[in-house]
């Protein structure tokens, strides 16, 4: 599977090998020599390249291919066939089962569920597995099911009330029908949180019919201390990190 050629990418590419950063990142290549990341710059004549050991199956390449591309704004179709590959080898394989089944086999009830074990095995949220990956692979009817976290415990009150917080921010007005499938809660819970952010200060709602929710200044404030928070605890954490302690 290819990231695809850059045309404009490579002749930048081409360009910059030459000047005095000369090639600052390897190709990734597989064990087998099958390239990981690194199809533009091998259109663009870069030399350099390091070979991954430990990346031998399938699931290897796709699970490594994601983790090459977190540095870059990888485009949305492209993760998103990534990440499917990656929810059909793990079925395929027998390491976990899907999330729409229903009758699942006996000797497949312990298994985790896909979008559990990509967010153990990629190492980010399952939200974000779930905003990228086909619908087919979503648990349930989109929005009537919270997502749980890995170990099978439910996203805190404090999580709920955050991700509320950012999608007003991000969307701006929304109604709390469309809210509830943005934020995979079921009616009674969102409005529970929705009534805790009011009386906070932290949302206010305009209309009565069909009331549109809205993030306040203060709202934005919370959010902010709460994007400073995570951007500290999460500092220095690299997911290209996992293939220093090899060489080629």
């Amino acid at each position: 599977m290819s990231g695809g050629i850059n045309r404009e990418h490579a002749d930048a590419l081409k360009k910059s090998r030459k000047s005095i950063s000369g090639e600052l990142y390897p190709i990734l290549e597989a064990a087998d020599g099958e390239i990981i990341d690194g199809y533009t710059r091998e259109e663009a004549g870069w030399e350099s390249r390091r070979r991954l050991p430990q990346i031998k199956s399938k699931l290897d390449k796709l699970v490594a291919r994601v983790l090459a591309h977190q540095r870059r704004n990888m485009p949305f179709t492209e993760r998103r066939d990534l990440y499917d590959a990656i929810a059909e080898e793990l079925i395929e394989s027998g390491i976990a089962q899907p999330e729409y089944e229903t009758r699942i086999p006996e000797e497949r009830r312990n298994l985790p569920k896909v979008i559990d074990k990509m967010a153990d095995i990629l190492g980010v949220s399952e939200k974000s597995i779930a905003t990228y990956i086909s619908d087919k692979y979503k648990r349930g009817a989109a929005g009537k099911r919270e997502l749980v976290s890995k170990r099978g415990i439910k996203r805190s009150k404090f999580q709920i009330r955050a991700d509320v917080l950012e999608i007003l921010d991000q969307k701006g007005e929304m109604k709390p029908t469309n809210l509830m499938y943005k934020t995979n809660l079921s009616w009674r819970p969102l409005n529970q949180h929705l009534a805790f952010l009011y009386k906070k200060g932290l949302i206010n709602v305009k209309g009565s019919g069909s009331p549109r929710y809205f993030v306040t200044e203060h709202g934005r404030q919370v959010l902010k201390l709460y994007s400073e928070l995570k951007s500290i605890l999460l500092e220095g954490e690299d997911d290209s990190s996992q293939f220093s302690s090899n060489t080629a």
